[in-house]
C-alpha cells in the first residue's frame, strides 16, 4: 500500500511540472484550453492526453483550473474522459479540490470550427 501511495505522489509531483500548449480561448472568453503534448500516449488510432481548462474567473467551489484525461478515436471522430482533477489556483497550480475517475462512454465529437476543444481534437489528430 505504501508503494501505490508513493507512485502516486510521484505522479501527481511531475504532473504539476507539464508544459502546456495551444492556449486556444473559448468562443465565450472565459477559459483558456491547452494541452501537455509531452503526456500523449498513441496507440493510433487512439490518442491519450492531458489537457487544462484555465479559467479566468474561478467556477464553482473556487476552482481556477482543471486538468482533463481524455482519450480521443481520431478514425471515429469519438473521445471519452477518463480522469478529471481540479486545483485551487490557475494553470494546475495550488492544491486539488477533488478528483475523479471517469467511466465514460465513447461520444461523437462535435466539430464547432474555431471552438478550443475544436482546436486540440485537430491538433492531436494532425487534422488541418
Amino acid at each position: 500500500m505504501l508503494r501505490i501511495y508513493f507512485i502516486f505522489l510521484i505522479f501527481f509531483s511531475f504532473s504539476s511540472f507539464a508544459k502546456w500548449e495551444g492556449g486556444y480561448l473559448s468562443n465565450d472568453e472565459k477559459m483558456s484550453l491547452y494541452y501537455d503534448n509531452e503526456s500523449i500516449d498513441i496507440n493510433f488510432p487512439l490518442f491519450r492526453i492531458w489537457s487544462l481548462m484555465d479559467f479566468k474567473l474561478p467556477i464553482e467551489n473556487n476552482i481556477h483550473s482543471v486538468k482533463i484525461l481524455t482519450e480521443y478515436d481520431c478514425e471515429k471522430s469519438q473521445r471519452r474522459v477518463i480522469n478529471i482533477v481540479s486545483y485551487s489556483e490557475n494553470m494546475a497550480e495550488g492544491t486539488i479540490i477533488s478528483e475523479a475517475t471517469a467511466s465514460q462512454d465513447w461520444g461523437n465529437f462535435v466539430q464547432n470550427k474555431g471552438s478550443s476543444s475544436s482546436n486540440v481534437f485537430n491538433t492531436i489528430c494532425g487534422i488541418k
